[in-house]
């Protein structure tokens, strides 16, 4: 999949430097840790309880 950076007029190939390394930097900021997440517990799509899913699940309907 192509993604058009801008299609309204040619570029210079300073501008597309510039654009590329603004689209880079946007990410993080200088001097910033990145902030790993935490998943959640699983959850039981029948009945809502923690720590097993549907396919786990001891209770029989």
């Amino acid at each position: 999949k192509r993604k058009y950076i801008q299609a309204a007029k040619t570029l210079i190939v300073r501008e597309v430097v510039n654009l590329i390394a603004k689209k880079d930097s946007s990410g993080q900021k200088e001097g910033e840790e990145s902030v790993k997440r935490v998943r959640g517990q699983r959850r039981c799509g029948r009945y809502g309880e923690a720590g097993h899913n549907a396919r786990t699940c001891a209770v029989e309907i």
